[in-house]
């Protein structure tokens, strides 16, 4: 009897969540709300009076407006229809019509998501804070370090979020599809592939070589998910060691994904500002084609459905721990969720269980 395959990635289409996600770039989010979208929801970004960037569902409670075509008055979120506002906790706080703070306002309330600024981006904690409470933002630590120095490439592209971390843990499609490139042309075509274990996630590299393409990355999980690898340049890209990239994916929809790319560099003194003016004289053109490669490649792939049907070789075991890595924090939330949503059922039986009296004791004549 045929069994019809199930494509156990379904759930993670619109995104992982519980996790922290760059949003969007400081310089986006002016003194403006910022509407935008992440892991299937419409968001809104905004800034309070001391600057500080807060991250709500872009919906007014009151007619369903977007609050990302209002304004920020007073430090106050405020509704463009009828200019219903909100504090920073989501908190309805004044309605115009009715006089302005009055007892109506404890009826309205946005969802809202911890945010945070960090490395020149929005951070938004995307999931439920009762249940997973939002860890330390962790970044791998060249980001923040004055040795490094570099400069962060955005980009949006039309594919599905998985399949970007398919491209990023496939260390091998490098001297193919990027046989052309001004960094990406060296090395053998033919090696195995292994994995290796990290403490907050895991490592692909080629057994055959290091340190002449994309030789290898790592994969990681510090309450946001990102990726590390180095590429290796030639002595025209100036002084100084490989190229680190470190990068992050956020999910938009089911068919949009926002990648964010660190291209870092340990150098210091002239050779930092040699490559630095190298960097938008020369490199960044080159990088850029890099990344077009990549993602013609991949909006050229089916949606994730097609997964069902592919045919895998040896050098794509990095794929397969990669989504086997994303299943295994899925199956612990549910697990959690589970948890709770028994503990709930539990406490209802027990309030909607009847109360027996205790029987009366007739004392002895």
């Amino acid at each position: 009897m045929a069994t019809t395959p199930v494509n156990r990635e379904e759930p993670l289409k619109l995104g992982l969540r519980n996790l922290w996600y760059p949003l969007a770039t400081s310089s986006e989010l002016k003194d403006r709300p910022l509407g935008i979208r992440a892991l299937g929801e419409e968001l809104v970004l905004w800034r309070d009076d001391n600057g500080r960037p807060h991250v709500m569902q872009d919906r007014c409670p009151h007619r369903d407006t977007r609050l990302s075509l209002g304004a920020v008055v007073q430090g106050a979120l405020t509704c463009p229809y009828h200019h219903f506002q909100f504090n920073t906790e989501g908190q309805c706080i004044a309605i115009p019509s009715e006089g302005g703070a009055c007892e109506a306002t404890k009826r309205f309330r946005v969802p809202t998501y911890p945010a945070q600024e960090r490395m020149g981006l929005i951070w938004g904690y995307i999931g439920d804070v009762d249940l997973f409470p939002p860890p330390r933002l962790e970044l791998a630590e060249e980001l923040e370090s004055p040795y490094w120095t570099g400069f962060l490439q955005t980009a949006i592209w039309r594919t599905n979020w998985l399949r970007v971390y398919d491209n990023l843990s496939d260390p091998m499609h490098g001297v193919f599809l990027h046989a052309k490139s001004y960094t990406l042309s060296r090395g053998s075509r033919t090696d195995r592939m292994r994995v290796r274990e990290l403490p907050d996630g895991f490592a692909v590299e080629r057994e055959g070589q290091r340190g002449v393409n994309f030789d290898w990355v790592e994969i990681h999980n510090t309450g946001t998910l990102w990726c590390r690898l180095d590429i290796p340049y030639p002595k025209s890209a100036g002084p100084g060691p490989a190229l680190r990239i470190v990068g992050f994916v956020t999910p938009l929809d089911e068919h949009r994904t926002r990648v964010y790319f660190f291209r870092w560099r340990k150098v210091q003194g002239w050779q930092r500002t040699l490559w630095r003016t190298l960097y938008k004289a020369f490199l960044e053109y080159n990088h850029w084609r890099v990344l077009e490669q990549d993602r013609v490649a991949l909006e050229a792939q089916r949606g994730i459905e097609s997964r069902l049907h592919e045919k895998l070789v040896q050098a794509d075991v990095g794929v397969v721990r990669m989504r086997r890595f994303l299943q295994q924090e899925l199956q612990r939330q549910r697990a959690i969720y589970a948890r709770a949503a028994a503990e709930a059922r539990a406490a209802s039986a027990d309030e909607a269980r009847p109360t027996v009296p205790a029987p009366v004791e007739t004392p002895a004549p």
